[in-house]
């Protein structure tokens, strides 16, 4: 599979989201039948590599999963690996819905990509993100990122996360002195921020950007390169 840009990833995502929707919907019916149930529920959808999940907990804590599935990338499909429903009553209604969803449970990963409904300003966000991104990109070990240019994608909350992650060597104790720490996190919201925005370490328009890298010495080279880029983009965003 060729390398993806960011808005190709958020285009290929949202296939998943208009499924998560239904499946909330369909579970939320389901539910009708216990007064106990927490109805609030979070939707989450990830792209970690080559494995999709579908998330749903409820509002009042993460750790109460309601249900995930879980797809592997395959040959340009998305292939259900995995299904955890917290209602036994619901996986087979939940298994039906996604399993009509495309035939045998796969739904097709575009890697040209589709009209979106994104905004010019989300997309000009994420454009941002991937060049910021490429700075890092094969420029050490533990930066092959696939398929686009950061660890993971999540859609959650109204806001698009991209993070990009090398902790190579990092729990080794024969590399010491060789190791990577760098963490590049950009949060992007799907709406205009009114008000104050939560603490970053760096802001281009309402993007939000956090990064780190405490690599050793030697490895730093790549996160000096982000951090340049950064800089850069923020100061031509801003005589815009």
């Amino acid at each position: 599979m060729p390398q993806l840009t960011s808005v190709n990833i958020i285009s290929n995502l949202s296939d998943y989201v208009m499924l998560l929707k239904k499946l909330t919907s369909l579970l939320l019916e389901i539910d009708k039948e216990d007064p106990d149930r927490d109805m609030a529920m979070v939707p989450t959808v990830s792209l970690e590599y080559g494995t999709i999940k579908m998330l749903l907990h409820t509002k009042s804590t993460e750790q109460n999963l309601v249900l995930q599935t879980v797809f592997d990338l395959q040959h340009g499909l998305g292939i259900l690996k995995d299904m955890y429903c917290l209602n036994p009553k619901a996986s087979r209604e939940i298994s039906k819905l996604i399993s009509e969803s495309n035939v045998n449970a796969a739904i097709p990963w575009d890697t040209h990509g589709k009209q979106i409904n994104l905004s010019s300003d989300v997309i000009n966000y994420l454009e941002i993100s991937d060049r910021i991104a490429q700075q890092a990109y094969l420029c050490a070990s533990g930066d092959d990122y696939h398929p686009g240019y950061f660890s993971s994608t999540v859609i959650k909350d109204g806001a698009i996360t991209l993070e990009q992650i090398n902790r190579h060597n990092s729990r080794s104790i024969d590399h010491k002195r060789d190791y990577h720490m760098r963490d590049l996190k950009i949060t992007i919201p799907l709406q205009p921020i009114h008000g104050e925005s939560p603490f970053c370490d760096f802001r281009i328009g309402d993007m939000m950007i956090e990064f780190s890298d405490t690599s050793s010495e030697q490895n730093r080279t790549c996160g000096k390169r982000i951090v340049h880029k950064i800089e850069e983009e923020a100061a031509k965003f801003g005589s815009v």
